[in-house]
Order: structure tokens, then C-alpha cells, then sequence
């Protein structure tokens, strides 16, 4: 379940979909992973603008930036807004789930 969209200097600055372990969807993150080898199938998006990013917190979504402002991470939930709990049978909450979609439906409109 995609958790987080990161800047990833090993892609050269790209943005790539991580799950909860900071790592490419499908995978887990630990001290063998190797950014480098990920295959180019993985999405990289090149640029995320200002207008996506804008209208991605107006819909309360969190945006982590760096020292000088500029756009590093994209959260899609934490700890508090999880949608589903995979600790209780994928209990869905529904407001946090309606939530999760449509800040997954404006990160639709990024391009690769």
C-alpha cells in the first residue's frame, strides 16, 4: 500500500512510491537494499509541480520539505490516519479510507 512518495538522490532526485518500510512497493527495506538496482520500471516521476503538491495539502495531506522549502517527501497517512490496520484483519476506518483515496486520486495527475 503506498505510504509515502520520496525524493531518492541514488535516482538522481527522482520521486519514487515507497511503502511503510521506506522502500519501492513490494519491498522491504534493510541494509542490502540497493537504491542503484532497482529497475527504471519502478516509477520514477521526474518533477511533481507546485499545483499538484498544493492542492495534495489542501486535502490535508502532509508534505516533509527540506531547509529550503523545497518538496521531499509526500505522506499519504502515519501512525494516526492508517486507513486499514493489518493487525485486525484489514479493518477498514471509513473516513480515513475516503481520505487515503482522494489523496491518491490527486497524485494521479503526476506524469511520469
Amino acid at each position: 500500500m503506498p505510504y509515502v512518495i520520496e525524493k531518492v538522490d541514488a535516482f538522481d532526485g527522482k520521486w519514487v512510491i515507497m511503502n511503510r518500510d521506506y522502500a519501492p512497493l513490494g519491498y522491504h527495506n534493510s541494509p542490502q537494499l540497493k537504491w542503484e538496482r532497482f529497475p527504471q520500471e519502478y516509477v520514477r516521476y521526474a518533477k511533481i509541480n507546485k499545483s499538484v503538491l498544493d492542492k495534495f495539502e489542501k486535502a490535508g495531506g502532509v508534505i516533509r520539505r527540506d531547509e529550503a522549502g523545497q518538496a521531499i517527501r509526500i505522506v499519504l497517512y502515519n501512525d494516526a490516519t492508517v486507513p486499514a490496520n493489518r493487525y485486525d484483519d484489514i479493518k477498514l476506518d471509513k473516513a480515513r479510507w475516503d481520505k487515503y483515496c482522494k489523496l491518491l486520486g490527486i497524485l494521479t495527475t503526476i506524469t511520469i
